[in-house]
Formats: structure tokens, C-alpha cells, sequence
């Protein structure tokens, strides 16, 4: 699968982890190898929340041995692709792909080839359905969730017809439901943003997931479109509280320790690592009520880094050419409002923004507000850039970083992810160093407050 295909906003919510408890499974080695066409990547990657093992590829192949005490789900990374791979102990596992058909040609040989191929036609499934987010989400909600059901269905027939293992055929059922549930849950939020409209809902649409218990720490640890479902509801929640106080008293009623852990690393860490509005509130909830000595820690190491990022603290400075070759620098914007959209060429979510970005623009043109889009594209793409910005005819102030990710302005706001949007008041000092993004109604909110 594409990384870049889908909206983080929209499917992939998390990297999961699923870990399955079987007392038949002895701890043993497992032997993952593979082949990859036209791979350029000197490495590829197993990731959960625990490990991050790097596979040397020489020659276009891998090969490396696991010690595992239990079956795993894991997300297995080359380049900017990723699939999902199902290992257990004492067992072995090969793959060949093609890095330019990377889903289409990926096929799996060795004792776990029937659950692993049966994953890479799932995610081949996925991404003929769901791939194109704007139109699978923009249908009138009787059709997608009429769409989602077949696929559903399709996917537990094939499944039930597979040669794979009974104990995986298990947790597949599973899985597969809570990925259902999951897009049902995101459909509302997504068909607003995708047809800027209101959605319309039947009466019945949400029953399926109004009888889902958030609370189930079996689930959460053994099911990854669980997880992921758990987080997106969470999310939903956090995003419509009101302060700081309801958003802790979110986390305090989750009974489940470990869902209590997942939710404040998945959710509370980005607001914290970024210096959000409640960046100080989230780094008290998590060494409240984390049990995870890891979590606690990482989470006073971005509350740390990012003190200086807090409201009221001066920005950091920038000095960039915009579009015409002529440099901009921030002390040469003082006396207004500054809203600075850090985004790329190759990013599908910044690009998504563009067309609430210029009516956002439009809307605020006579205010006391710069519009300032920092591009952190790679030197080799500037000319790429001047035309995006000539083509979709850009407004604002356009500026190219002098660095891309390595850029100081981007380091000294610890962005690791973008489009990350910040807004400055007149003087240059921080209103908020994660504010909301222009499809968000809450920016509109943010600026008559301030203006």
C-alpha cells in the first residue's frame, strides 16, 4: 500500500500492533526473507509500538531471523510502501514484489503463505475501494455503507475458503469487522470534508457502532482495526472537548490501563510533541495517569523541547526567497496576524487543504492577516514547487525553506508531520504553534477572536 495514497485522516488512523496470546506457540526464531524489484532503499523495516528493526537489502533482497514468543501482525515498510505480515514462531517466510507494483506483485512463500497472501489481496481490495478517498467518501451514505458491507462480505467468504490456520482465521473475522466499523465511524467527518456540506445520515447508520465496547483491553491488544477504532473514537471525543479539565476526565474514565496508555501515546503525545494550545495540560494528564514508565518518559522529553513553543513565547525566526526569488523574513511581517502552513509538493493531506487554504485566503483578504506557505520540499524539487504554486495558483506569500526537514524554523518547532499550520499575533510571538487547519470552522473562530 501506498503511504501517501491515503489521508492520514482516513483508514490507516495507526501503525497497530497486534500481538496474539497462544498457549499452544513455543518461543522460537522466525526466518523472514525476500525479494523486491527496483528497490532503491539500502533498508527495509518491521515496526510496532516496541520494535523498530531495520533489515539490510543487498542486491534487491533481505533476509533475517525474529526471536518471537507469540504470533504477530506487524507493518512491514520499503520505501514509501507498507503492507502488513503475519509471523509466528518457529516458522519461516518469503516475499517478492516489485517496488513499481508493490501490492500487485507481492506474493508470499513459506508455512505462513496462505495468511499472508490472503492479507496482500486484502489490501488490494482495500485500495480499489477505498483508494481514491475523495470519491469513496463523497457518496450519500446509504451506498457507502452499502459498498462496505459487500466488501466486508467478500472479504470473510474468501477468507472462510482459505487454507490458513483456524487460529488466524479467528482473529481475521475479527479484524475485519472492526475495519467496517471503523470506516462507518469515520464516514460523518469525512463526507463533510470531502463535499463540504452537511451529511446526512439514515436513522439506523450508526447502530453497529453505538453497540461497540470502547473499553475491551483483549481487543485492543489482539486486534488492530480495533485499536484503531478505539483511538478514532477517542479522538473524536478529545477533539470536541471543550478544555483541558474534559479531556482529562476523558482519559481518567477509561477503566483499561492499557488502553489508557495507547490512547494518551497515539493522541496526547502529538498535541506535546508540537506544542499545541494544551501541551501543558496533555504532559500533566500523561504523568498522572500513565502507567507506562516509557510513555511518562518520552512524554517529559518533548514537554522539554517544546517550552519555548508555548502561547505567548516569541517564534522562531525565518528567512526564505518566496516566488519570485525575493526573500521574506518573519520580522518583516510584525503588525499583523501570521498563519504559516509548512507543507510539500508530495504531501496528499497538504494538497487536500489547498482549496479551504485559498477560500480561507479569499474570505480574510482585507484583514490584518499574512497567509504565509513555507514549502519543505527537497532543493532538487524547487522547480516543481514554483510550478504547483504557479499552477494552482497559489496566494499568499509563497516561501521555499532553505533546508526542508532539516531547515532550523522546522526544527525548532519539532514538526514531524506535515501540513502542520501555526499562527503568530502581531508582535511575532505564538498564538499556537499547532493551530487548526483551514478546513477546520475552528480556524475562522481563532482569527475573529484575534484579529
Amino acid at each position: 500500500m501506498n503511504i501517501l495514497k491515503i489521508n492520514c485522516l482516513i483508514i490507516a488512523v495507526t501503525a497497530s500492533l497486534l500481538i496474539v496470546s497462544c498457549g499452544k506457540t513455543q518461543k522460537g526464531p522466525v526466518s523472514l526473507s525476500g525479494n523486491i524489484e527496483n528497490i532503491h532503499a539500502d533498508s527495509v523495516y518491521l515496526i510496532n509500538s516496541d520494535i523498530r528493526k531495520a533489515i539490510a537489502v543487498n542486491d534487491n533482497s533481505f533476509s533475517d531471523t525474529l526471536s518471537l514468543q507469540t504470533p504477530v501482525y506487524l507493518k512491514f515498510y520499503a520505501d514509501r510502501q507498507y503492507t502488513w505480515i503475519y509471523l509466528t514462531p518457529n516458522t519461516e517466510l518469503s516475499l517478492k514484489t516489485d517496488m513499481n507494483l508493490f501490492d500487485d506483485q507481492l506474493v508470499y512463500e513459506g508455512a505462513l503463505a496462505e495468511e499472508n497472501n490472503f492479507l496482500a489481496k486484502k489490501i488490494v481490495k482495500q485500495v480499489e475501494m477505498a483508494g481514491n478517498s475523495s470519491k469513496f467518501f463523497s457518496q450519500d451514505a446509504a451506498s457507502f455503507k452499502e459498498m462496505t458491507e459487500n466488501y466486508k462480505n467478500e472479504l470473510l467468504s474468501e477468507l472462510n475458503e482459505s487454507e490458513a490456520s483456524s487460529e488466524f482465521k479467528d482473529l481475521e473475522k475479527k479484524n475485519i469487522e472492526f475495519e467496517f466499523l471503523l470506516m462507518l465511524s469515520q464516514y460523518p467527518q469525512a463526507n463533510a470534508f470531502y463535499t463540504q456540506s452537511d451529511t446526512q445520515l439514515p436513522n439506523d447508520f450508526a447502530n453497529e457502532i453505538e453497540k461497540v465496547d470502547t473499553d475491551n483491553e483483549e481487543d485492543f491488544l489482539l486486534i488492530p482495526s480495533y485499536r484503531d477504532f478505539v483511538i478514532y473514537q477517542s479522538s473524536r471525543k478529545i477533539d470536541q472537548a471543550d478544555s483541558g479539565d474534559e479531556v482529562e476526565e476523558i482519559i481518567a474514565n477509561i477503566k483499561s490501563q492499557k488502553i489508557r496508555d495507547g490512547i494518551m501515546s497515539q493522541l496526547l503525545m502529538y498535541t506535546i510533541s508540537s506544542g499545541g494550545e494544551n501541551a501543558q495540560k496533555y504532559y500533566e494528564i500523561v504523568q498522572k495517569y500513565a502507567e507506562d514508565e516509557k510513555l511518562k518518559e518520552n512524554a517529559a522529553a518533548e514537554y522539554e523541547q517544546i517550552k519555548k513553543l508555548l502561547p505567548g513565547s516569541p517564534s522562531p525566526e525565518f528567512d526564505f526567497p518566496d516566488i519570485n526569488g525575493k526573500n521574506v523574513a518573519l520580522a518583516d511581517l510584525k503588525g499583523k496576524l501570521v498563519y504559516i502552513d509548512v507543507w510539500a509538493t508530495w504531501c496528499v493531506p497538504c494538497l487536500q487543504e489547498i482549496p479551504s487554504m485559498k477560500q480561507l485566503e479569499s474570505d480574510y483578504h482585507d484583514k490584518d492577516i499574512y497567509f504565509v506557505s513555507m514549502s519543505i520540499d527537497q532543493k532538487k524539487d524547487f522547480e516543481k514547487w514554483q510550478n504547483m504554486v504557479k499552477e494552482k495558483e497559489l496566494r499568499g506569500i509563497q516561501i521555499f525553506a532553505d533546508n526542508d526537514w532539516k531547515s532550523e524554523f522546522v526544527r525548532e518547532y519539532n514538526i514531524n508531520g506535515i501540513p502542520r499550520f501555526i499562527l503568530l499575533d502581531r508582535e511575532g510571538k505564538i498564538i499556537t504553534a499547532d493551530a487548526p487547519r483551514p478546513s477546520d470552522p475552528n480556524i475562522r473562530v481563532l482569527f475573529d477572536e484575534k484579529i
